[in-house]
């Protein structure tokens, strides 16, 4: 899978999107290794304003209409838009709205859907999408690239007097932070909360937590509002999940 990304992007002839079907975590690590060619630059290219990666169980017509409005954005460099989706699911309302965005698809965007089956895909939709399916023997990778779902395990597993420096260093180092990313980010968190933390260990109420994230996640769609105001609140009131040593 790797191979033939990279191939497509040398002859420069990569596809507008992309359907990635097999095992997440071997797709996401492929994907990560395609990237840091495109962006040799950097040293985590899911860094790049240019890259946006998102994780949901279901896509659904809201989150598909985030997705157009991020194929949409301008590209801060010539490289172009790299959109990665990864979901289990999709509703027929997304479906619609995936299609009419392929149909016309926007110049310099390149969407990555990162599925474990195509048999919820309708043939319309599929027939906008160059799939690519895993081949374990040829596709392991160890990944090298932090995921937002691993971020978010790291930064809630900090103390809250070190949440601070480590936003800075992973999230708001760029003068304009990516807020599509940082929004990825907090689906993660919320998503990691509600999931595997044990409310009844902690002092902490589960309600009022997803209303401040809830409520951190509206703030951000307002481009007047200060990214680190919220983060760092945010770095004040979640929970803790385990103390470093």
């Amino acid at each position: 899978m790797r191979e033939i990304l990279n191939r497509h992007y040398q002859q420069n002839r990569l596809h507008h999107a992309y359907l990635l079907v097999g095992d997440s975590t071997l797709i996401l690590a492929n994907l990560q290794q395609f990237l840091a060619k495109v962006f040799p630059d950097l040293n985590n290219p899911l860094t790049s304003p240019d890259v946006a990666w998102l994780e949901f169980e279901r896509l659904d017509k809201e989150r598909a209409k985030e997705l157009r409005t991020l194929a949409t954005s301008r590209a801060f460099s010539p490289t172009g838009r790299f959109i990665v989706a990864v979901f289990s699911a999709l509703v027929d309302e997304a479906q619609e709205v995936l299609l009419k965005t392929l149909e016309e698809p926007p110049a310099g965007t390149h969407f990555f859907l990162v599925v474990p089956s195509a048999d919820f895909f309708r043939p319309t939709l599929l027939s906008r999408l160059e799939r690519l399916n895993l081949e374990p023997e040829l596709d392991q990778v160890e990944a090298v690239i932090e995921t937002p779902e691993l971020l978010a395990d790291k930064f809630l597993a900090l103390d809250q007097a070190l949440r601070s420096d480590w936003l800075f260093k992973n999230l708001l180092i760029d003068s304009e932070p990516d807020r599509a990313k940082i929004f990825s980010f907090l689906n993660q968190v919320e998503k990691y909360i509600v999931t595997r933390v044990d409310f009844n260990r902690i002092s902490v109420n589960l309600n009022l937590v997803l209303k401040e994230l809830l409520a951190a996640k509206k703030l951000l769609t307002d481009q007047r509002s200060s990214v680190k105001m919220i983060l760092d609140y945010l770095a004040l009131i979640l929970p803790v999940t385990r103390k470093n040593k």
